[in-house]
């Protein structure tokens, strides 16, 4: 058996995609809920989620995760990824 047959890998990546599906789910809300104009334009709730996100997700494994995950790029597209 294969290690990426294993019941154990299967139901891991399970949760990491729900995990992932989530996320998703949470950013476009706010992005919805950001262009509704509920709060300030300065506040970008998206940008503030996602970082929790990171912040959350990767201390746990700061030693083997790069910082470089987090860090968003200047020109960042408002759109969350379709997954």
């Amino acid at each position: 058996m294969q290690a990426d047959d294993s019941p154990g890998f299967q139901a891991a990546y399970a949760q990491l995609e729900g995990l992932c599906q989530a996320i998703v789910s949470e950013l476009q809300s706010d992005l919805e809920l950001h262009d509704t104009g509920v709060f300030p334009q300065p506040i970008q709730l998206h940008q503030i989620t996602s970082a929790e996100y990171c912040k959350v997700q990767l201390q746990p494994s700061k030693h083997t995760a790069s910082p470089q995950f987090c860090h968003l790029p200047a020109n960042q597209s408002r759109q969350a990824p379709n997954h």
